[in-house]
C-alpha cells in the first residue's frame, strides 16, 4: 500500500501513542540487555516486497540478528512493538514499507541514528534475495550498501547482512570527523578523517562521500573529485549523492557529454521522485535540451496543469529550438497561468513563430503585444520587423513611425523606415525622414548606407541594360544619398555611374559630333574625379582603371570642345 495515501508520520501522531499507554515502552528493556543512554539506536523498517507478509518477515529476521551481532551497549535495534505502535498511531499499517521521507520521519520519532532499509524477493526455487543497506537518519540520501544475499530464508540471509553492518559502521566515527572538519572548514583534516574510515571499511561510501564533498569545498581539481566519486559509484551504482557530485565535477572540467549521462543516471536512480526529475531536467536543460525534453514531457504527463513543470517545458523547447511545439506549449502555459503573458511571452513567442516559418503568426503575436503595451517602443519594432517578412511593407513603415514618435532612439527605428520607404520606391520620403534620423542624432554612415537600398537596384538594372537612360536613373539616386548622408558606398556608386554616362558619350562622339556630348562627358568625368577617390575603396581595381581612363580622356576635352562647339567652345 503506497504511504501516498495514508496521513505523513509526525509529532503529533508520537503524543497519540503515549496517550494511548506507552509506545517507547517496548524499546527499555529486553530481558538481559539494557541500552545505555549513549547507545545508538538502529531502525529497521519493514522491507519492501510484493509479499507484505515477507517484507515484515526480512526486516524481523536483520532486528533479531543484529541483536544477537551487537550487545545493548553497541547498538540497539528498535523492537518491532515499537515501530508498530507508531505506525498505528500515525495512521499506517504495521506492515507498512515506508518512502524514505516517511522512514525519516519514523527515525525521528523514535530517536534513531541509523536505519537499515531493504527489498526481500521471494525466487521461484523457493529461496530469497534480500538487500539491505544502512541510511544515516539524519540525512536518509547518505547511504551505505549492505550487500544482496541470496538464501534459503530471510534469517539465513540475515547473518552476513548483519555482519557487513558490523564492519560498515567502523567508518562512522571518523565520518562524523570528516563532517565536522567541514563545517570548521578544516578540508584537509576532512580528508584525512575519511581517508581512516575508508581504512578501516575499504568499501566505505559514507567516508568517501565526505572525502569528495571536502575536496570540492576545497576547489580541488576536478579529476580528484571524479576518482573519488567513480570509487562510490563502483559500490553504489544509484547513490543519489555520489551522482550529484560526479555530475557537478565533470561539468567543471568540460565533460559535457559525461555530465548528460550522469543526469540521466541520477534520474533513473530515483524515477519515482517528481521533485528530482525536474531538478535533473532544468540542469540537463542547460547541456542538452534535446535530451531534457522526454524526461520532462513524461514530468508534464504525470502531472496535468501544473504551470511550473509546462513553463519549464516550455523555456526548454525554446532552448532545443522547437519552435513549432514552443508555441503549442506556451498557449497552454497561459492557458493555466496567464500571468505567464507577460512582455517576455509574447517576444518568445513571436520569434518562436518567426522561427517555425510562420510569418504571420508571428506578426500577430506582435500584434497582440502591442495591443497590451501600446506604449512599448520595442513591440512596435518588432511588429514593425515581422510585417515587413510578412510582406507587408506599408504596415511595417507605419509601425515603426509609431515607435520612433515614442521612442526616437528605438533599435533600428530610423533607418527600418529609410529602407522600407526605398523598398516601396519612394525616395522623397527616404530622404525625409533621413534628414529626420540626421536631426535626431542617427549616424550619417547608417543613414547612407540605408539610402542605398533604392541605389542598388538602379545600379544592377544599368549594369544589365547599359542604357544611359538606367545609368541616369542610379546617378541621381546616389547623388541624393551624397546629398543626405554621404557614404563611400554612395561615393562610389556616383562615381560609377558618371563615369558609364561620359563614356557612353565619348562613345558617341564620332557618331554625333555634338558639343552637348562633349559637354556632358566633362561634367560626368569631372564628377567623377571628384567622388571616385573617396569610393574607391569599395573596389580598389574597379576604381583605377576608371580613373585611368579618365586621366586619359579628360587633357582631350578641349580639343573636343574647340572642334565641336566652334569659337568660345560653345556649340550644339
Amino acid at each position: 500500500m503506497k504511504s501516498t495515501h495514508r496521513q505523513a508520520i509526525t509529532a503529533a501522531g508520537l503524543l497519540a501513542a503515549l496517550a494511548g499507554g506507552s509506545a517507547i515502552a517496548g524499546a527499555q528493556a529486553r530481558p538481559g540487555q539494557v541500552p545505555d543512554a549513549n547507545t545508538p539506536r538502529i531502525l529497521v523498517p519493514t522491507f519492501r516486497s510484493s509479499d507484505a507478509k515477507l517484507g515484515v518477515q526480512g526486516a524481523e529476521a536483520i532486528r533479531s540478528r543484529v541483536s544477537q551481532e551487537f550487545t545493548a551497549k553497541q547498538l540497539w535495534a528498535i523492537p518491532r512493538n515499537d515501530i508498530n505502535a507508531n505506525l498505528e498511531a500515525s495512521g499506517y499499517k504495521p506492515d507498512s514499507a515506508l518512502s524514505p521521507t516517511d522512514i525519516k520521519e519514523l527515525a525521528k520519532l523514535l530517536r534513531a541514528d541509523e536505519i537499515i532499509d531493504g527489498d526481500v524477493t521471494k525466487l521461484p526455487d523457493g529461496s530469497v534475495k534480500v538487500s539491505a543497506r544502512m541510511l544515516l537518519s539524519r540525512d536518509v540520501s547518505l547511504s551505505q550498501p549492505l550487500g544482496e544475499v541470496t538464501a534459503k530464508s530471510v534469517n539465513d540471509a540475515a547473518k552476513p547482512i548483519a555482519q557487513e553492518l558490523a564492519a560498515a559502521r567502523k567508518q562512522l566515527k571518523d565520518n562524523r570527523d570528516c563532517e565536522n572538519a567541514i563545517r570548521s572548514n578544516n578540508f584537509d583534516a576532512a580528508i584525512a578523517a575519511a581517508q581512516k574510515g575508508i581504512a578501516a571499511y575499504p568499501k566505505a561510501t559514507l567516508a568517501r562521500l565526505c572525502m569528495a564533498t571536502a575536496l570540492q569545498s576545497k576547489k580541488a581539481p576536478a579529476a580528484d573529485i571524479i576518482k573519488v566519486t567513480n570509487e562510490v559509484l563502483a559500490v553504489d551504482p544509484v547513490n543519489r549523492i555520489a551522482l550529484g557530485l560526479h555530475y557537478a565535477a565533470q561539468k567543471e572540467s568540460g565533460d559535457n557529454a559525461g555530465a548528460v549521462a550522469t543526469l540521466l543516471r541520477l534520474q533513473k536512480a530515483d524515477p519515482s521522485n517528481t521533485t528530482l526529475a525536474q531538478q535533473v531536467a532544468e540542469a540537463l536543460a542547460q547541456l542538452d535540451p534535446k535530451q531534457a525534453l522526454p524526461l520532462l514531457d513524461t514530468l508534464v504527463a504525470q502531472n496535468p496543469g501544473d504551470p511550473s513543470l509546462v513553463k519549464t517545458q516550455w523555456l526548454v523547447l525554446l532552448r532545443a529550438q522547437e519552435f513549432g511545439r514552443a508555441l503549442t506549449v506556451g498557449e497552454e502555459l497561459a492557458k493555466l497561468d496567464t500571468a505567464a503573458m507577460d512582455s517576455t511571452w509574447f517576444t518568445r513567442m513571436a520569434i518562436s513563430a518567426g522561427q517555425a516559418n510562420q510569418a504571420q503568426k508571428a506578426a500577430e503575436y506582435a500584434a497582440r503585444a502591442v495591443q497590451r503595451y501600446p506604449k512599448s517602443a520595442t513591440f512596435l519594432g518588432l511588429q514593425s520587423q515581422l510585417l515587413r517578412k510578412a510582406g507587408q511593407l506599408p504596415q511595417s513603415v507605419a509601425a515603426m513611425q509609431r515607435a520612433v514618435e515614442i521612442d526616437p532612439k528605438v533599435e533600428n527605428g530610423y533607418l527600418s523606415i529609410i529602407v522600407g520607404f526605398s523598398e516601396m520606391n519612394q525616395p522623397d520620403s527616404a530622404k525625409a525622414w533621413a534628414q529626420k534620423a540626421i536631426a535626431a542624432g542617427t549616424d550619417k554612415t547608417q543613414i547612407g548606407n540605408a539610402l542605398l537600398a533604392n541605389v542598388q537596384p538602379a545600379f544592377k538594372k544599368a549594369q544589365e541594360s547599359k542604357s544611359r537612360a538606367d545609368w541616369r536613373e542610379a546617378l541621381v539616386l546616389s547623388q541624393a544619398v551624397e546629398n543626405v548622408a554621404p557614404t563611400e558606398n554612395s561615393a562610389f556608386f556616383t562615381g560609377v555611374a558618371a563615369f558609364q554616362i561620359g563614356l557612353d558619350a565619348v562613345q558617341n562622339l564620332n557618331k554625333s559630333k555634338s558639343c552637348a556630348e562633349v559637354n556632358l562627358v566633362e561634367e560626368m568625368f569631372s564628377l567623377t574625379q571628384s567622388t571616385l577617390p573617396r569610393g574607391g575603396k569599395v573596389d580598389p581595381g574597379t576604381a583605377g582603371q576608371i580613373m585611368n581612363v579618365v586621366g586619359q580622356v579628360m587633357p582631350q576635352i578641349p580639343q573636343y570642345k574647340k572642334a565641336l562647339c566652334g569659337k568660345g567652345g560653345k556649340g550644339k
